[in-house]
């Protein structure tokens, strides 16, 4: 069973992400010099090495041609996960805190999906069809006209646009899409009124190949390394996260609420009725996890209570998308 409440009470209900757990892990993650210091949700401090010695890749490993050799990243933790006491091993009553701490990051070995045969000038002219698709759809469209009917004066300004997790542009067109969407709403949200003035945006996926850095640096989008878009947000940010590997919105719900988010609808609180179902698939047993990467909470809720949500329009590149827009709070 998985109960965040037991992790509210363990931390006195402090957020387990800060702001300065982040500029930590990314400075010794950056310059791969001293050690990774991180306390678990007792307080106890855990030491990690930055660079991880290599896993032992079993043969089922080296025959999948779909994802990489393992290579050594940071790992974030959500509530569900820090709560979840059967993570690593189902047949016992607890977890084990020794082996596997209940830290909120860490530098541990990951396996991205491969992008094979990848010719720049054939992704960047894939990119440039999407992208026109995109602008010419009935979706922009609609997109613009939401934006431009707001009066803006009752929300928070928004001065940058911060994505996480949109994806390679080798990977899957709906990537395309949500990156052209940026383009769109950084020019829709821009005050200035020079033509084709847009706002800064940045965006991090360790799923991004040498490739997409330079096709969305043509076009406005700086990536940036993990973890260094989140140390990008304030209180006047954008954040555009579709289906993210990680917590996103529990980060940004402990660090840093955004002016605006757009992101899968954020539902009711959904930490409680925590257990793991039993699925048999090509006859081999498996073991099915009660929440997703980037799982809501009550944190995540309290941060959009005072927002105004709007349906994202619906095509397939933001299936069950909202925006939430922060209002501007009445002077006292």
């Amino acid at each position: 069973m998985i109960n965040i409440a037991t992790i509210e009470t363990i931390t006195g209900n402090q957020p387990v992400y800060s702001r300065a757990l982040i500029e930590h892990v990314d400075t010794v993650w950056s310059t791969g010099k001293g050690k990774l210091v991180v306390n678990d949700i007792y307080g106890k401090p855990h030491e990690y090495d930055v660079d991880p010695p290599p896993l032992p890749r079993s043969p089922e490993d080296d025959d999948d041609d779909d994802y990489t050799p393992l290579v050594p990243g940071i790992c974030y933790a959500s509530y569900q996960q820090l709560a979840d006491n059967e993570r690593f091993d189902h047949d016992s009553e607890c977890g084990d805190d020794a082996n596997f701490p209940k830290v909120p990051m860490i530098i541990c070995m990951n396996s991205y999906p491969k992008h094979k045969n990848i010719i720049p000038e054939v992704a960047a002219a894939e990119y440039a069809k999407q992208r026109s698709s995109w602008f010419n759809s009935t979706e922009c469209a609609e997109l613009k006209q939401q934006f431009q009917s707001l009066e803006r004066q009752n929300f928070v300004p928004v001065c940058k646009i911060v994505c996480f997790g949109l994806g390679s542009l080798s990977r899957d067109i709906r990537c395309h899409g949500q990156h052209a969407a940026v383009e769109t709403l950084s020019s829709i949200l821009s005050d200035s009124q020079t033509e084709g003035a847009r706002l800064p945006c940045f965006a991090q996926d360790p799923c991004y190949t040498i490739a997409d850095k330079a096709i969305l640096a043509d076009h406005g989008i700086i990536v940036l390394p993990d973890p260094k878009a989140f140390l990008e947000l304030d209180a006047h940010t954008l954040v555009v996260s579709i289906c993210p590997d990680i917590p996103v919105r529990q980060i940004i719900a402990d660090v840093q609420w955004p002016a605006a988010l757009i992101c899968n609808t954020i539902e009711e609180d959904d930490t409680h009725l925590k257990e793991y179902t039993k699925h048999y698939l090509h006859g081999k047993e498996s073991w099915v996890s009660p929440y997703t990467t980037d799982p809501s909470s009550r944190r995540v809720q309290a941060m959009v209570e005072d927002c105004e949500d709007m349906p994202f329009p619906a095509c397939d590149s933001f299936g069950g998308t909202t925006i939430y827009l922060r209002r501007v709070k009445p002077e006292a």
